[in-house]
């Protein structure tokens, strides 16, 4: 499985540190590409990507925010300008185990 990337923003933490708010911190949404940069290549035949894009972006659909939050379900979502933390890629384990369900049916049984 292939994990879409995600955008670079601000450096969360220290922007959040500043005073900055969840909202102001976070990745701006126009920086995320409308279809995964995944999808527009030849991946070998047993390669699957994966878009978590709205489990760590849930503005994305919302057109009145400019900005990603930078706090998910009380979750620091970065730790720099574009590396998710290691406790949000743990909330992210349900949606990835229903990622991998759906794509690889008899592997998780």
């Amino acid at each position: 499985m292939l994990v879409r990337g995600m955008p670079r923003g601000e450096d969360i933490p220290d922007c959040l540190a500043d005073g900055g708010s969840s909202l102001e911190c976070g990745f701006p949404k126009d920086r995320f590409a409308e279809t995964s940069p995944l999808e527009e290549f030849e991946l070998p035949e047993n390669a699957r990507p994966v878009d978590v894009s709205f489990h760590v972006c849930p503005q994305l659909e919302n057109p009145s925010t400019e900005n990603c939050d930078a706090i998910v379900g009380n979750i620091i979502v970065s730790y720099d300008y574009n590396h998710l933390t290691s406790v949000f890629s743990h909330s992210l384990a349900r949606a990835f185990e229903e990622e991998m369900q759906h794509t690889f049916p008899n592997l998780l049984r």
